[in-house]
């Protein structure tokens, strides 16, 4: 069975058995929501009316309506049809989903990876961390993974906007059974050297490359394949090694990733683990404007976890 049919197969069984409930929760949290919007602005009219007149009575109206309506308008989230059906989402049709492609995966919506390990692959500096929807369990090729959605952002200083979003998507971290003699970085084509080096310069105690810009500049592997460059620039201590690595059913494999899903994506290899993060935005969180579970949208679940999984047996 091909990765499309597998697709087509799992599915269909999810929407099947989940389709009708898990739109009867769409539409209680849409009606939920269109609720608390016409009602709080509403409140907000009010209270500028009230700001506006200057006199005990509309003082004594204002302290009701923040500490005693506000309060009873604004729904307990653990209590809200929203929050009823994120769950089902998540606990429900991820857990299925990732089930059908490993029986070992476990997922912890609310937990996410260190912000300490998402350092260790070296992508960029960072002001904010965040991490949710944990994943983690063993492959069939006996690498433990995990993998979460982050989120990093960057103190600008601006007054009204202060972080803009540095990397949103999904992380990685899979430790393999076999030793890479080499450091390897994978990262999108035409990135900015300062970028890449922003926290190499900082490690010299286990390789005996002091790496600084024009090193770092050295390090960058032609691998002789000028569509794969279009996507890629490879930055590696061992020539022979990246070339061992980035095989040519290995380079194919991630240009028809990028091809097919036009989804960015970044790994790091080094010791005996290869980190690898996508630029996918944010992911498991169910639509509440259209249907939950759109195809084209579980399409992208499935193939960025497939394709995880493929790529991990390639390189060991």
């Amino acid at each position: 069975m091909n990765t499309d049919e597998k697709f087509e197969q799992i599915y269909s069984k999810i929407l099947e058995e989940n389709s009708q409930i898990l739109e009867e929760l769409r539409h209680e949290t849409k009606d939920e929501l269109t609720t608390f919007w016409i009602f709080s602005s509403i409140i907000v009219v009010i209270i500028l009316i009230l700001l506006l007149v200057h006199s005990i009575v509309s003082i004594i109206i204002l302290f009701l309506l923040l500490f005693f309506v506000i309060p009873k308008i604004v729904p307990n989230y653990e209590k809200s049809k929203t929050y009823k059906y994120e769950n089902y989402f998540k606990t429900k049709i991820i857990r299925t989903l990732l089930n059908s492609l490993n029986k070992t995966i476990e997922y912890f919506p609310t937990d996410g990876i260190n912000s300490s390990i998402y350092n260790e692959a070296e992508f960029e500096a960072y002001s904010k961390y965040t991490s949710d929807d944990l994943i983690h369990g063993s492959l069939n090729n006996n690498c433990n993974f995990e993998m979460s959605e982050v989120l990093t952002e960057i103190y600008t200083g601006v007054k009204y906007n202060p972080y803009s979003i540095a990397f949103s998507g999904l992380f990685a971290k899979i430790e393999t059974p076999k030793t890479f003699n080499t450091r390897l970085y994978l990262r999108k084509a035409q990135k900015p050297i300062d970028v890449v080096i922003k926290f190499l310069d900082k490690i010299s105690t286990d390789i005996s490359i002091a790496f600084s810009k024009n090193t770092i500049k050295n390090l960058k592997i032609d691998l002789d394949s000028p569509e794969f460059e279009r996507y890629f620039d490879v930055y590696c201590t061992d020539k022979i090694a990246a070339m061992k690595l980035l095989s040519s059913d290995v380079m194919q494999l991630l240009i028809d990733f990028q091809k097919e899903m036009n989804i960015d994506c970044e790994l790091t290899i080094k010791s005996n683990f290869i980190y690898i993060r996508f630029m996918s935005g944010e992911l498991f969180e169910p639509a509440v404007s259209q249907c939950a579970l759109d195809k084209d949208t579980f399409y992208k679940y499935y193939r960025i976890l497939d394709f995880l999984f493929r790529l991990s047996n390639k390189l060991i």
